[in-house]
């Protein structure tokens, strides 16, 4: 499918020469597919990051106020823990 809308949509400046009339799409005859293909993946993250409920966050969760440290059974050792209060 992405091979004929490749091909339909490269030399945008030949096919239509008054909406594509410009330096640019003659030097670079082959960026119009990339930018539908780019925009079709924008679109298909944005549906998907709105509309599945895997990846959508609870409401009202803090993204910028959710550092969760897990603790494990070993702890960490004296030194790491200082280097940790110290901001290393």
């Amino acid at each position: 499918m992405g091979q004929p809308i490749g091909g339909f949509l490269a030399h945008p400046e030949r096919h239509w020469p008054k909406v594509f009339a410009g330096e640019f799409w003659a030097k670079y005859p082959f960026s119009l597919p990339c930018f539908v293909g780019a925009g079709f993946a924008l679109c298909a993250v944005a549906y998907a990051t709105i509309a599945l409920k895997e990846v959508r966050l609870p409401f009202g969760y803090n993204l910028l106020a959710s550092h969760v440290i897990h603790v494990s059974s070993r702890p960490f050792p004296p030194r790491v823990i200082a280097a940790i209060h110290r901001g290393l």
